[in-house]
């Protein structure tokens, strides 16, 4: 997972970045989604995480470790010791997380860049608590948070 640089594939995230048609935002804007499950109204979606070690699994049993901070800067360090920084945000009402390099950073695999990985945000989870989710790419991982 972050064998490329901060991916977004590290915090469990199902789809690869997604560009809205006109029409789908004015029907977002009509018919807002609600927050997502586990999260009330108004509350930060991310709080159980801050303060925090989100690992993700990849399929081989590769692991990766996720620290992200209120102020929306993250770091994280993959399973072969690589390490990296960034940026994080969240969109669509909260149900997409995106990752965004820190500059300067150089990606580790042939043909990557360093740019913003988006996908599905799935909030509602507690320290100690482990599920299934798709990365950016659609490949299945396990997140805990520690």
């Amino acid at each position: 997972m972050f064998e490329r640089v901060a991916t977004a594939s590290t915090i469990v995230i199902a789809a690869a970045l997604v560009c809205a048609a006109p029409a789908a935002a004015r029907s977002m804007a009509l018919n807002p989604q609600p927050e997502p499950p586990g999260v009330a109204r108004g509350a930060d979606p991310m709080a159980a995480i801050y303060n925090n070690t989100v690992v993700v699994t990849n399929g081989q049993g590769g692991t990766e470790k996720l620290w992200f901070s209120p102020n929306h800067t993250f770091e994280w360090e993959g399973g072969k010791g690589q390490r990296g920084k960034g940026t994080w945000s969240l969109s669509e009402n909260n149900h997409r997380i995106c990752l965004r390099p820190a500059a300067g950073q150089k990606p580790t695999e042939p043909g990557e860049t360093a740019r913003p990985r988006c996908a599905e945000f799935v909030g509602g989870h507690k320290r100690g608590e482990r599920w299934g989710q798709k990365n950016d790419s659609g490949a299945p991982v396990t997140i805990e948070i520690q």
